[in-house]
């Protein structure tokens, strides 16, 4: 398994980003209330997920390198991942797209300069049995990542069926 520094995670954080804008600038416009890309979710609702997400990824190190991880916020129970996506989901489905747009571009920056600000220190802190710049790449690079993969595919259907 490799150790994931600071460095590593900022460049894995680029390139994810990067692949997630040029998939998601690829829709068309008509299509990004559409649902479908990820079970009934349209491109607004995903990119309200993770929007929430990559905030999420912002406030935890922010918190840690204050030194209140007493202050991150963390899930309980069996469900609780599931729980927060559909609170965030009903928060943000009756906003425009180009409001969910926004939060999701600020978000994302957000994210990448709170891992610039915190020390490599921090970011080896343990949060549920795992350093916190793991815990930041599932937020944030690995989640684009796998969202991209679910645009890329949602893409594809819709051209064989208008095809």
């Amino acid at each position: 398994m490799t150790t994931v520094t600071k460095s590593l995670a900022e460049t894995e954080l680029d390139r994810a980003w990067a692949e997630l804008l040029t998939i998601v600038e690829s829709v068309p416009s008509a299509a990004v209330t559409q649902p479908g890309v990820v079970e009934n979710w349209s491109l607004k609702d995903l990119l309200g997920h993770i929007a929430f997400w990559s905030g999420r990824a912002c406030e935890t190190l922010r918190c840690a390198t204050a030194g209140r991880f007493d202050a991150i916020p963390i899930g309980e129970g069996d469900n609780w991942v599931d729980e927060w996506n559909e609170r965030e989901y009903n928060a943000r489905k009756d906003h425009p797209f180009t409001e969910v747009r926004v939060e999701w571009m600020r978000n994302h920056q957000n994210a990448t300069r709170a891992l610039d600000d915190t020390p490599e220190e921090v970011l080896g802190q343990e949060l549920r049995g795992q350093p916190l710049i793991t815990e930041f790449g599932y937020d944030t690079y690995e989640h684009y990542r796998q969202h991209a993969e679910h645009i890329r595919d949602w893409l594809r259907a819709l051209e064989t069926t208008e095809a």
